[in-house]
């Protein structure tokens, strides 16, 4: 998933989310996204009209994304994961989910 524009305190940046899903042998999955750190970039100039902002907890609210034909909003909140301490994911909030169209 591209993120073109993201608000971090003062600037702006793009990157990309590869989806990560995590099972694990207990039954739990987790619906993971992680960041490409090498498509992190600074956006110039003003952020965009429509920027995403990062909340305080540095979780996002996705308000268009589009999926076999359908628009749908979530929260993506930061997740540390333990597996991979290094890495930057963010947890699908499923509580958030909804149709948009």
């Amino acid at each position: 998933m591209a993120i073109s524009c993201a608000r971090y305190l003062s600037d702006s940046y793009g990157f990309k989310l590869n989806f990560h899903p995590v099972s694990y042998p207990n039954g739990t999955s987790l619906l993971l996204w992680k960041m490409d750190l090498s498509s992190v970039k600074i956006n110039e100039g003003s952020p965009a009209k429509g920027c995403l902002a990062f909340t305080d907890s540095l979780s996002l609210k996705l308000n268009c994304v589009k999926y076999a034909g359908s628009k749908y909003g979530f929260d993506m909140n930061l997740f540390p994961n333990p597996d991979d301490p290094a890495g930057i994911y963010f947890e699908m909030d499923l509580a958030s989910l909804h149709q948009m169209d």
